[in-house]
C-alpha cells in the first residue's frame, strides 16, 4: 500500500490539468497513488486524466456523473488506500517537496494535524504567500498562524485511519462550507496541530473563480449554521492557554453566522416578508450576540461599527440599509429574479 493517497476531484479542467498532473508526477517523495476523479467533465479532461494514468501507474482514474465537488472527493476517499490523504484541486500544483515535507515531519503522528504553507497564484504571478512558524506548544502554534481559519481541504495532512474510524465524508447536502464541516469533524479526533516548513501548495486565483453565481440565502445560512455546531467544541480543548483567540474564534462563529451573512440574504432571490422574518430573529438575540462577539469588535474597527448599528438602529431602519446596499427594495418588495 502507498503511505499517501493524493485525492484530486476534476471538473471541466482541460485549461488546467496538465499543469497539476505534471506536478504530482514530480513529487520528490515517490511513495502515493493519486487518485483523479473525473466528476461528469464535458470537456477533454476525462481523455487528459487517462493520458496521463497510461504514462504513471501511480495515477488511479474514476469517472462517475457530475455530483461537484464533495461526491468527487468522496469518490476518491471510498477508493483511497495510503496511510494518510491529501486533497488537490485540478486547477492547482505543487511544489516538487510538498509531499517529502508532510512525510518526513518529525511531528507526523496519527492524531497529529499537519498544515503546510500556500501561495495564491494570479494571472500576474504570486500575490500572497503564507509559511507558518512552529512553536513547541501546538495552541500557541494554531493561535499565532491562524490555523482554525485555514478551513480548505488543501494544505493538510490527513490520516485516513481517523477518516475511515470516523466514517467522514464531505456534506453533500451543503453547498458552502461543506470542507469546513469536514475540517472541524476532524480536528474533533486530533490531540495535536503542528505545520512544516514551505509553502509548497500554489493556489489558482482566477477571474472566473472570483465571478461565480451568488449562491441563496439558505445555503449561506444552513452552512454557517453546521460550521459553528461541529466547531464550537473543538475550540476550548485544542486551544487551552489560548483565550482570546479562541473567544475571537468563538465570536466570529457564532456572530458570523447571523449577522455578518445578512448581506447575502439582500443579494439573493429572497423576498420582503423572508428577509424581515430572518432579521428579526437576529434582533432578537442582539444583545446575546454582542455580548458574545465582544471580543471580535475589540480587534476589527468594521465589525465594531456593525455590531454597534444593529444594538442601536430600530429593526425596520436596518432593513432599509441592507436592502438599498444589497438588494432593492426593503419590507414587502418582490422576489428579485435569478
Amino acid at each position: 500500500m502507498p503511505l499517501i493517497s493524493v485525492i484530486i476531484p476534476v471538473h471541466n479542467a482541460e485549461a488546467c490539468l496538465e499543469r497539476c498532473l505534471q506536478s504530482i508526477v514530480g513529487q520528490e517523495f515517490s511513495d502515493f497513488e493519486a487518485i483523479l476523479v473525473n466528476d461528469g467533465s464535458r470537456d477533454s479532461s476525462g481523455r487528459i486524466c487517462e493520458e496521463w494514468a497510461g504514462r504513471d501507474a501511480r495515477l488511479k482514474v474514476v469517472h462517475k456523473e457530475n455530483g461537484g465537488v464533495s461526491s468527487a472527493r468522496n469518490s476518491g476517499l471510498d477508493r483511497a488506500r495510503g496511510a494518510w490523504v491529501v486533497f488537490v484541486d485540478s486547477d492547482d500544483w505543487l511544489d516538487a517537496g510538498y509531499l517529502a515535507a508532510f512525510a518526513g515531519s518529525p511531528f507526523l503522528r496519527a492524531e497529529t494535524l499537519l498544515f503546510q504553507g500556500w501561495r495564491k497564484v494570479g494571472e500576474n504571478g504570486v500575490f500572497e504567500e503564507r509559511r507558518f512558524a512552529g512553536f513547541s506548544d501546538p495552541a500557541r502554534t494554531i493561535a499565532k498562524n491562524d490555523l482554525f481559519r485555514q478551513w480548505s481541504p488543501w494544505g493538510k495532512f490527513f490520516n485516513r485511519g481517523i477518516v475511515e474510524a470516523m466514517g467522514l465524508r464531505f456534506d453533500e447536502t451543503l453547498s458552502l462550507g461543506e470542507d469546513s464541516v469536514f475540517f472541524f469533524r476532524y480536528l474533533s479526533r486530533v490531540r495535536e496541530v503542528h505545520v512544516v516548513e514551505g509553502a509548497g501548495y500554489n493556489y489558482r486565483v482566477s477571474a472566473a473563480g472570483l465571478s461565480r453565481r451568488p449562491l441563496p440565502w439558505e445555503s449561506h445560512r444552513r452552512g454557517g449554521e453546521a460550521i459553528a455546531k461541529v466547531a464550537l467544541p473543538v475550540l476550548g480543548r485544542l486551544l487551552r492557554g489560548e483565550f482570546f483567540y479562541r473567544k475571537r474564534l468563538e465570536s466570529l462563529l457564532l456572530f458570523g453566522q447571523h449577522v455578518f451573512r445578512l448581506p447575502f440574504l439582500y443579494s439573493s432571490n429572497c423576498d420582503g416578508h423572508a428577509r424581515r422574518k430572518e432579521l428579526s430573529r437576529v434582533f432578537r438575540g442582539r444583545w446575546r450576540l454582542f455580548k458574545t462577539a465582544f471580543p471580535l469588535f475589540c480587534g476589527n474597527a468594521r465589525h465594531a461599527l456593525l455590531g454597534c448599528l444593529f444594538l442601536v438602529l430600530p429593526l425596520c431602519v436596518m432593513d432599509f440599509l441592507l436592502s438599498r446596499f444589497f438588494g432593492d427594495g426593503g419590507f414587502g418588495s418582490v422576489s428579485r429574479q435569478p
